[in-house]
């Protein structure tokens, strides 16, 4: 004869009564299974008879309740459960407090390294951002509500970078200044900022580098470059440093353009960021830069078909020599931070920069125009029937040169009530 049968019946609450949905119960009679509560918490099961069997209610978030029923042939048992609420041990919650600037947008900088771009750099974050347009994906410039590329500031710890403006922006564009690796917080205004960051128009770029507490470092490799990074605490973490090495070269992304040429971009790039505790209360910091850009490019010949079956044309041309551009950038920057009352700190800065820039060309082409046979009863070696040269072969030499440098203005910034002086700002150009 087959084993009896029993029903247990009933609905699942919590401790404040209310019915519990969807809520789990697992029975376990020689093996384990999962039943589940209507929509109103009722639920209803089967059970063998005479043999022990092990409930399990379960929700999440609270409590579970384990039961065990042993129920006679037949019988029908109603069992109303309640779950208790989850009570979480006391836990103590440190934290700052971070004083979020008017008209700022903070920005994720964890995300700058899987962000789709082919420079690699933080400018990636802001395309989507309200007002902000870029020129295309080899460059790092970018434009905000209409304004100009120039226009838009970028400050490293509180300190105004110098951006150089690149002969060939877009095809001859290098490494942007911030290094991901080094960044700690991101923030970006399309207007609307503070007067503290200056008299450009359209945007601000403010970025915080890390500031280290234990050694740590990281490296990158792929097929457009690579990077590095040491950062660490010395002297009792009196001494703080981060520095980071880029090499990049778009060789691969360059040669798929429209104009066929060796192209040789190379893009290197050492930053270092330095922080010393004179005291309690000032702190002296030191921001350095150096950045070579080189780009190399030599045409390569170039033959082009067209014309209709009647008349078929073919434009060859020859280009000798080679074009040569290099850029060159140094910046330094030097500042003093004082926390002189709880609600006063002092930020004295000093920097200045210098740039090296050239290009040269030295380019001599030449074409061929010829008109070809199409006749298919005519040899192949003979199927050019007349050709045109270019009477005298163009050449184009030229060289520049220039040496920009420049002390910036000594900058006090106030923790409250924000102002700014400025010194006078001086540039020589040869």
């Amino acid at each position: 004869m087959g084993q009896g049968t029993a029903k247990l019946r009933g609905i699942v609450k919590d401790e404040l009564g209310n019915t519990l949905p969807q809520a789990n119960i697992v029975v376990s009679a020689g093996t384990d299974r999962v039943e589940v509560c209507d929509a109103e918490g009722k639920y209803e099961l089967v059970l063998p008879a005479g043999v022990p069997v092990k409930i399990r209610w379960s929700y999440a978030g609270l409590v579970a309740k384990d039961e065990e029923f042993i129920l006679n042939d037949g019988e029908e048992r109603t069992v109303d459960v309640r779950l208790k609420l989850r009570t979480l041990n006391v836990v103590d919650v440190e934290g700052t407090r971070r004083e979020r600037e008017s008209g700022v947008e903070p920005l994720d900088a964890r995300i700058v390294p899987f962000a789709p771009s082919v420079q690699g750099g933080v400018e990636a974050l802001l395309i989507g951002q309200l007002g902000v347009a870029t020129r295309n994906e080899l460059s790092s410039g970018y434009n905000v509500r209409g304004g100009n590329f120039d226009e838009n500031l970028v400050y490293v710890n509180d300190i105004e970078v110098y951006r150089p403006f690149l002969a060939r922006a877009g095809q001859q564009e290098g490494l942007s200044f911030p290094n991901p690796d080094m960044i700690e917080r991101i923030q970006f205004s399309p207007g609307g900022f503070e007067a503290r960051y200056g008299d450009k128009m359209s945007s601000v770029l403010d970025i915080q580098y890390k500031r280290p507490r234990a050694f740590a470092g990281s490296a990158t490799i792929g097929l457009l470059g690579g990077a590095i990074h040491i950062e660490d605490a010395m002297f009792k973490k009196r001494l703080r440093q981060i520095t980071g090495f880029r090499y990049r070269s778009n060789t691969l992304v360059l040669n798929g353009l429209d104009t066929k040429g060796e192209y040789r971009p190379v893009y290197t790039d050492l930053q270092t960021y330095w922080t010393y505790d004179l005291s309690e209360k000032v702190e002296l910091g030191f921001l350095g830069l150096y950045s070579t850009n080189k780009y190399g490019v030599v045409p390569e010949d170039r033959e082009t078909e067209f014309g209709s079956f009647n008349q078929s044309l073919r434009f060859t041309s020859f280009f000798e020599g080679q074009e040569v551009t290099k850029f060159q950038t140094m910046f330094g920057a030097l500042n003093v931070n004082v926390q002189q009352t709880k609600n006063l700190r002092l930020k004295f800065t000093a920097s200045a920069f210098s740039t090296r820039e050239s290009e040269r060309f030295d380019v001599l082409s030449e074409y061929f125009l010829d008109e070809l046979e199409r006749d298919p009863g005519v040899a192949s070696s003979a199927r050019r029937s007349r050709t045109w040269a270019s009477e005298d072969p163009f050449a184009m030499h030229a060289t520049t040169w220039m040496h920009v440098c420049s002390p910036s203005p000594t900058k006090v910034t106030f923790k409250k009530g924000k102002a700014t002086s400025s010194g006078v700002r001086m540039c020589a150009v040869s």
